[in-house]
């Protein structure tokens, strides 16, 4: 059963990526894909309004969500090993830069964490300088993500994050 949600989810986010129409039915648009990176935004069929932005890595490994709430960081796990409700901690390795945040299981793949705006706009500089990101699970589970495409993307992400009326952040100057 949970090998059958594991496939079920992956299924999910490809042919989300993969089939526009059937994307837009649900609410997703894809602003853009530059490189290895995504912007894209969900529009709440009730009021059809802008209840999310996401930058978000083609692999679905790394990406940033913005909404009323907040600017966060969303990490996917394929292997489906989190425990929902559960809170541990990450680490993002950007050239000799190491950063560690608490996020929480959202569900067996998905770990969020909410930013202050100020630490969001520091990692997303570093992340702007960088080729490549390593994102370490646990000391055995560690995935490195390319960097290509994401200052064009962030620019998009901080677009949705304006026009949608969030939580305000600095896009970092390159």
């Amino acid at each position: 059963m949970m090998m059958q949600k594991k496939i079920f989810q992956l299924f999910s986010v490809m042919l989300f990526l993969s089939n526009a129409a059937y994307a837009q039915e649900k609410g997703y648009y894809i602003d853009q894909t530059t490189e290895n990176w995504t912007a894209l935004h969900h529009i709440n069929p009730n009021n059809q309004k802008t209840d999310f932005c996401m930058a978000l890595s083609n692999d679905f490994v790394l990406g940033f969500k913005s909404n009323k709430e907040g600017v966060g960081l969303q990490i996917w796990d394929a292997e489906g090993q989190q425990i929902p409700n559960h809170e541990k901690s990450i680490a993002l390795n950007i050239g000799k830069k190491h950063y560690i945040f608490k996020v929480k299981a959202m569900d067996h793949n998905t770990l969020m964490n909410r930013l202050d705006p100020s630490d969001f706009n520091i990692l997303l500089k570093n992340l702007s300088y960088s080729s490549f990101v390593l994102v370490e699970y646990t000391k055995n589970a560690m995935k490195p993500i390319d960097l290509s495409g994401l200052p064009e993307i962030l620019t998009l992400f901080h677009q949705c994050t304006i026009n949608a009326g969030f939580t305000e952040w600095q896009k970092p100057n390159n």
